[in-house]
């Protein structure tokens, strides 16, 4: 057998045991929560939505950065029937600080459904979670900050 027919049976040994860092079987299953059939949600870095509440798919990936540096995660623009699974996500998540890369239109079209309220004094209800949003900037792309979470 020698040196490498042992390193070879290592690594067929561990292929049940290491997740494939480049599948989309699950992106695959949930065509209709894709914006895009092109920009491939990895199954490997996929956020779970593990809260009971419904589906455990979101197209939104974990992104991991340099050392000493938070990891955060990268999202497709919410379309209407995702827009709840967004809302659980930051729940879920605890996310403090959502930047938008894209505008809710561009070119004449649909990029994102617009998943905030329009007044700072409104309130996003989902899943009975009721966030508080406040608007902290405006410019080519929008920031918004989540104040508070109520259950």
């Amino acid at each position: 057998m020698g040196i490498e027919g042992l390193i070879k049976e290592y690594r067929e040994g561990l292929k049940p045991y290491i997740s494939n860092p480049f599948s989309r079987e699950v992106f695959d299953k949930n065509m209709s929560k894709n914006r895009y059939k092109d920009v491939v949600c990895n199954d490997y870095t996929r956020v779970i939505l593990n809260d009971g509440k419904g589906s455990d798919y979101i197209h939104a990936n974990y992104i991991r950065g340099e050392p000493l540096v938070c990891t955060f995660i990268c999202t497709q623009g919410p379309m209407a029937s995702t827009t709840i699974d967004f809302w659980r996500m930051v729940w879920m998540e605890k996310v403090c600080h959502i930047i938008m890369l894209c505008s809710v239109r561009e070119d004449g079209k649909k990029k994102c459904e617009q998943y905030w309220p329009d007044n700072t004094r409104e309130s996003v209800k989902c899943a009975g979670t009721i966030n508080s949003i406040a608007h902290i900037g405006l410019s080519y792309t929008d920031h918004f900050q989540t104040l508070s979470s109520q259950p």
